[in-house]
């Protein structure tokens, strides 16, 4: 059971020593589902999404360790008592009883668990979508013109995997390229007389 939780608290704490942007976006909707309010844990202060600066709401550790980013350590919190709570036992007590209960609360780690899995499979599947778009427009374009500008090549793709779902990154494009051009394949990249690259069916030796 120790092991167990050590384990689960490193996947929890995602790799990283400081709490970043995505992860609480992320965290938000769950942190709000668990403690049944978009407010401050500590006083019942409700939030809106506009609000910013002091008068909004920070990620508040209850252990006060800020590197310790689980989301079963954290709360939403005013300024008002993150500021107090240093110097207020009552405040610390509190927490910590919300931390002993957010570690006992099961299921909100494996919902947490669950979201992650479904974003990673639908990365996979958008990954496999775009490089079969690739594939397909090397195919098509090579065969119809003999070559074809790697450069154009790739803004191309780009612009048709944006076009499908919403994703591809120039990044990506180029590996999926890559892939498309090495020693097993038929096509390869090589410069032109111009000296540019360009992509062409391996010529029969």
């Amino acid at each position: 059971m120790k092991l167990e939780r050590r384990v689960e608290s490193r996947m929890f704490n995602m790799g990283t020593k400081h709490l970043t942007d995505r992860m609480k976006a992320e965290y938000l909707d769950i942190i709000i589902e668990r403690d049944e309010k978009f407010g401050c844990f500590y006083c019942s202060k409700t939030f809106s999404p506009s609000q910013r600066g002091k008068d909004g709401y920070l990620y508040e550790h209850l252990n006060n360790n800020r590197t310790d980013n689980r989301i079963d350590n954290l709360v939403l919190a005013c300024y008002s008592c993150n500021n107090k709570k240093p110097n207020d036992i009552d405040i610390q007590l509190i927490a910590n009883a919300k931390l002993i209960e957010n570690e006992n609360l099961n299921y909100m780690r494996e919902k947490f668990q669950r979201k992650e899995d479904n974003r990673q499979d639908s990365e996979v599947q958008i990954s496999k979508t775009n490089y079969q778009i690739c594939r397909r427009y090397v195919i098509k374009n090579v065969d119809s013109f003999g070559e074809i500008d790697f450069k154009d090549t790739m803004n191309s793709i780009v612009y048709q995997c944006r076009e499908n779902n919403n994703t591809g990154s120039p990044q990506a494009t180029y590996n999926y390229l890559n892939i498309l051009c090495c020693n097993e394949s038929p096509f390869e990249i090589v410069k032109n007389s111009e000296n540019k690259r360009i992509i062409r069916r391996k010529k029969i030796q």
